[in-house]
C-alpha cells in the first residue's frame, strides 16, 4: 500500500501519569532506504544505522536483538505538532 501512496503519519507517545504525559505527531513522505542497493552510495542508509547503532550496537548484524528487522526507513517532515501536560505548577 505504501508503494502507492507515500504519505505518512507517525506518533510517538511519552505517558508518565495522568496529568504528566507528551506527544508527538509528524507528517510527510515515507521513503524505505534499502541496503540492497549499494551501501556506499546510500547516504541515508550509512546515516540511518549509524544512529540506530548508536543506541543498539547490533543493528542489522547476525546479533540483532530484534530479528525481524529487515529495512531501515526516513520520513521527509512536511509538518510537525506536539503537545503535553505537566502536573508541576509553575512560579
Amino acid at each position: 500500500m505504501i508503494a502507492h501512496n507515500c504519505w505518512v503519519a507517525f506518533e510517538v507517545d511519552e505517558w508518565e501519569g495522568v496529568f504528566d504525559w507528551r506527544s508527538v505527531v509528524v507528517k510527510g513522505a515515507f521513503y524505505k532506504v534499502d541496503h540492497d542497493t549499494s551501501i556506499h552510495q546510500d547516504l541515508a542508509f550509512v546515516r540511518g544505522v549509524s544512529l540506530l547503532r548508536s543506541l543498539i550496537p547490533e543493528t542489522l548484524t547476525v546479533d540483532d536483538p530484534t530479528t525481524f528487522r529487515r529495512s531501515v526507513f526516513r520520513i521527509h517532515l512536511d509538518e510537525v505538532t506536539g503537545r503535553g501536560a505537566t502536573s508541576e505548577k509553575s512560579g
